[in-house]
């Protein structure tokens, strides 16, 4: 049953590039099962009501910090001032609001009941009794069937579509983080040679020697035990062949998770429990790794974390993170897309205070992309095309357009497509893709969510690139990184 509770002040602007990880810095405010797939049947209705001019007293707080898709960032960008909106999409909103909290336990549901409550108070209309019987109304009948976070997001957009043209959680100013070392042209093939600082953050498109230097840093250092955390199956594989390819000789083998007794492990997030689940059980480690690093903190909102069924979901693989983090020796964050939230996420959850002497203990470098060179983009019909490479968006559009290219042309094109609901098997291609992928191949199609983090140089095989699909991010962020591999 919900309860009335007084709301705590508006959160600190600044302070909220924080909310993703550390359940103590986000106070659980950060419930995220990204829905964007599922159509809503109530949405068109909606935008018959939906009112976009109206006074948002949130305005500020939406702006001032980073963008992100937690469900009280979206709320917060549909206006409710004055006499607010219509009751039907006020109604709709707590609806939504109570069918995701819900999902994730009591404490959730208290933090939605406050995250609602508090844009319901913008409005003139605003009055707590109801606003309380109504959501608890939604408990007991189950009302909210049908609305969930695909009601919310897309009326987030439509009330404030600047903020969604462009991905704010990425910051291009990283002026207050710049020590020394940085990385200033991608001419450099590899990135230079990693030091002993507490921390490294790595920004660096892929192809540019990541994880070649971060062999070379092993191989200089006796790290008796080392954990390398990962998002996905296929991006723990791809790393630990190109890692044991590189430290071959050297006596050091990465081995799966399953394996944890082993000192040199790969493990994903959503295991991390495994490392903890007794007191005697968790060991330090002399080296953290966290390749793809973004895709990794992302992994914390995914509801298919798997946890045993007695424990929180929050407490135990967050407080795992942030065990690893404060026990480690060293730590290194890898990513292509390094954002300053994650940034100041890691040192957050990693109880490194502002007053500490950063320029002793962090290491931060930063890439400016300067890209030696393009590869072709052709936008055009893809039968003139002896070989191509399509990026779609939209899982279920590639599915359709398989579909069609295959009654098309029978079996005088060959077609592999790699997404979400794809054969597990077919992971084992994103291990040695430059094989895989060139091998009676005429047409690759694969979304961005299967390929991130795999390095391939495209424009020695393929003669055509095609771009489908709206999810703008998604698309900008996968072209950028095609553009720079080598």
């Amino acid at each position: 049953m919900l309860t009335k509770q007084e709301l705590p002040p508006l959160q600190n602007p600044k302070a909220a590039v924080v909310r993703t990880v550390s359940a103590k810095v986000s106070k659980n405010r950060d419930i995220e099962t990204w829905d964007a797939g599922k159509s809503n049947s109530v949405l068109s209705h909606l935008d018959d009501f939906i009112s976009i001019d109206i006074l948002n007293k949130f305005i500020k707080f939406i702006n001032d910090i980073p963008h992100d898709h937690s469900l009280e960032y979206n709320l917060k960008c549909i206006p409710n001032g004055g006499k607010g909106q219509h009751y039907y999409v006020w109604l709709a909103m707590g609806m939504a609001m109570h069918r995701e909290t819900r999902l994730h336990g009591a404490y959730a549901m208290d933090t939605g009941l406050e995250i609602f409550t508090e844009w319901s108070r913008c409005s003139d209309k605003n009055d707590a009794d109801t606003l309380l019987l109504t959501m608890n109304s939604f408990e007991k009948s189950f009302r909210e069937v049908g609305y969930n976070r695909s009601t919310i997001c897309p009326l987030a957009k439509k009330c404030q579509p600047h903020l969604f043209e462009i991905n704010l959680s990425e910051f291009d100013d990283f002026s207050e983080y710049r020590k020394r070392n940085l990385v200033t042209n991608y001419r450099e093939r590899f990135v230079p040679e990693y030091y002993n600082h507490r921390f490294i953050f790595e920004r660096n498109p892929m192809g540019t020697g990541k994880t070649f230097q971060l062999s070379n840093h092993i191989k200089r250092n006796s790290f008796n035990r080392i954990c390398r955390l990962s998002p996905r199956v296929s991006f723990a594989k791809n790393f630990t062949a190109d890692l044991n390819r590189n430290l071959a000789g050297t006596g050091i083998v990465f081995s799966n998770y399953s394996l944890l007794v082993l000192a040199y492990v790969v493990i994903q997030m959503e295991s991390l429990f495994k490392l903890d689940l007794h007191p005697e059980s968790f060991q330090e480690y002399d080296l953290l790794i966290m390749d793809e690093g973004e895709s990794n903190l992302n992994s914390f909102n995914s509801h298919t974390m798997q946890t045993p069924t007695s424990s929180n979901v929050d407490f135990l693989l967050k407080d795992t993170f942030e065990k690893l983090l404060r026990t480690s020796g060293q730590c290194i964050f890898l990513d292509a897309f390094l954002s300053k939230r994650t940034i100041e996420t890691i040192l957050t959850a990693s109880d490194i205070q502002r007053n500490v002497n950063k320029e002793n203990l962090i290491n931060i470098r930063i890439n400016e992309w300067h890209p030696s060179s393009c590869i072709a983009y052709e936008h055009g019909s893809y039968k003139n095309s002896r070989q191509e490479l399509f990026f779609w968006g939209s899982k279920k559009r590639g599915k359709e357009f398989v579909r069609d290219f295959v009654h098309e042309f029978k079996t005088s094109k060959r077609c592999k497509y790699y997404h979400a609901d794809g054969d597990d098997a077919n992971d084992n291609d994103l291990v040695e893709v430059d094989n895989k992928w060139t091998e009676d191949v005429d047409c690759l199609m694969y979304t961005g969510k299967i390929t991130v983090g795999v390095n391939f140089g495209i424009k020695d095989y393929y003669n055509a690139l095609h771009v489908f699909g709206t999810f703008f991010i998604a698309i900008s962020m996968e072209m950028m990184t095609i553009m720079n591999r080598t």
